[in-house]
């Protein structure tokens, strides 16, 4: 809480394969909704009824099976893209086979990046952010 960058500064410095960016998980508007750990460090603990998204050290999603993955940016507000309804977005999940998704809500200023190129086309310009999935590569 408090601490906010940029996701490509972010990702860089991971040295993240992939990484999209979260939105909200701080704001007073969602300071009820559910519990945050990150790093094994408990950020915030309050019961909801909402789901969660757990990424586990292993590599794995206790929403998904082990290693498979699928993270969906929709760019929005745009000539191009007026973005998605939720309905939609759960279309596109169910024609993709997945079992469960999860809705990120990066905001109005989505960010993905691929290794250190940002791959969408964002409706404003990179602000600092407080949460992100990255995925990086294995330890040897």
């Amino acid at each position: 809480m408090g601490y906010s960058e940029k996701l490509t500064d972010m990702s860089a410095r991971m040295k993240s394969v992939l990484a999209v960016n979260g939105d909200s998980y701080s704001n007073n508007r969602h300071e009820n909704n559910g519990t945050i750990i990150r790093n094994g460090v408990i950020y915030r603990n309050k019961q909801t009824t909402e789901e969660t998204c757990v990424l586990n050290w292993d590599g794995t999603m206790d929403i998904y099976q082990p290693g498979h993955y699928c993270l969906l940016l929709v760019d929005g507000r745009q000539k191009s893209s007026r973005g998605m309804f939720l309905d939609e977005m759960a279309k596109v999940f169910e024609d993709l086979g997945c079992k469960a998704a999860y809705n990120l809500d990066g905001g109005h200023c989505s960010f993905m990046t691929m290794k250190e190129q940002v791959v969408n086309h964002p409706y404003k310009p990179e602000h600092e952010v407080e949460d992100g999935i990255f995925i990086t590569e294995g330890l040897s």
